[in-house]
């Protein structure tokens, strides 16, 4: 990308002389702009857990704790589910 601008300013002939910082000012300026830090507490968030490590745990962790919820849930109406297999016609609850 660097050599593409500095290609591109060699063949731009603008209508004013430049001055001679021109370039200098310009490779500052582009490197002040990509060194920004997140200001908000969700950007630094969102950058954090856009990191390939952390959303992998992040994913394992939700499907765990979906498995766990589902098996909890599965067996707590284990016992009613029964009954109604048996006899439709039960009170259960």
């Amino acid at each position: 990308m660097k050599d593409d601008l500095n290609d591109l300013l060699r063949t731009w002939n603008p209508p004013v002389p430049e001055p001679d910082s021109f370039r200098r000012v310009v490779w500052r300026r582009i490197g002040l702009s990509t060194d920004a830090q997140p200001s908000g507490w969700l950007e630094k968030f969102l950058i954090f857990v856009a990191k390939p490590h952390i959303a992998a745990a992040t994913v394992a962790v939700a499907i765990l704790a979906g498995g766990v919820t589902g098996f909890a849930l599965t067996n707590a109406n284990g016992a009613e589910n029964y009954l109604r297999s048996v006899n439709p016609y039960a009170q259960v609850r």
